[in-house]
C-alpha cells in the first residue's frame, strides 16, 4: 500500500480503516495515513475509483466488495483476517440490538423471545436456500443476475453471528481496544474501555 492511493468508504474514522491501520502498523511499524494517499467517499464512488484506476486499493462495504470482485477485482485482506492476525480471539459481532436495562427488567420475557427469534432467523438465512428466493426481488441488481445473487447471499452468510456468550464479548472487547489505540477519541470519545452493559448479561446463545 505504501506510496499508493487507497479509497475508503466513509471517512477517516471508519472502523475498518482503523483496523487496517492497526494491522499495517503491526506488520511494518509505520503509520498508514502517513505513507498512503487516502481518498474518502460514498461506496459507489469508492468502487468507481478502484475500477477506474484512480485508486490502487479500496475498503468498502461488503455488498460493494462483492460487486467489485465480480467486476474482476481481487480481495487482498478481510477485516476478519486482520483481526485474527492482531490477536482478536474470534470474529466479533459488529451489529446488535439496543434496549435499556429498564426495558430488560420490565419485559425480560419479551426481550428473550425477540432475541431467540433473531437467532432463529439468522439460522434460517444461513441454512435455507429457498428463503433467499423470497428475498431476491429486493436485492438490487441480483433479480436476474445469478452470479451476483449467489455472491451476495454467500457474503451475507459469512457475516452471520451464530453465538452470544463470553467469547463474543471478549472478541468485542479486544476489537474495541484496537479502535481506542489507533482511532483515539475521534472514534471512541472519552470511553477508553468497552462500556459495561454493552452486552446484556441476561441472555446467552
Amino acid at each position: 500500500l505504501e506510496g499508493h492511493t487507497l479509497a475508503v468508504a466513509g471517512g477517516p474514522v471508519d472502523k475498518s480503516y482503523i483496523i487496517l491501520q492497526a494491522y499495517f502498523n503491526a506488520k511494518t511499524g509505520k503509520v498508514l495515513p502517513d505513507v498512503i494517499d487516502a481518498k474518502f467517499g460514498a461506496p459507489p464512488l469508492v468502487n468507481e475509483m478502484l475500477t477506474g484506476g484512480q485508486a490502487q486499493a479500496a475498503m468498502n462495504f461488503w455488498h460493494f466488495n462483492v460487486r467489485a470482485k465480480l467486476a474482476g477485482m481481487e480481495q487482498m485482506l478481510s477485516v476478519k483476517d486482520m483481526l485474527a492476525e492482531l490477536g482478536v480471539s474470534k470474529q466479533p459481532p459488529l451489529l446488535g440490538w439496543v434496549f435499556s436495562e429498564k426495558v430488560a427488567r420490565k419485559k425480560k420475557e419479551a426481550v428473550m423471545r425477540f432475541l431467540d427469534a433473531s437467532f432463529a432467523t439468522k439460522k434460517r438465512l444461513l441454512t435455507d436456500d429457498a428463503i433467499w428466493d423470497t428475498i431476491r426481488p429486493q436485492m438490487k441488481g441480483a433479480e436476474t443476475d445469478d452470479a451476483l445473487f449467489i455472491a451476495l447471499r454467500d457474503a451475507y452468510r459469512a457475516g452471520i453471528v451464530t453465538s452470544y456468550g463470553p467469547a463474543d464479548i471478549q472478541a468485542a472487547t479486544e476489537t474495541y481496544a484496537l479502535l481506542a489505540k489507533y482511532g483515539g477519541s475521534d472514534v471512541i470519545g472519552d470511553k477508553p474501555d468497552l462500556a459495561a452493559g454493552t452486552f446484556w448479561a441476561g441472555y446467552s446463545k
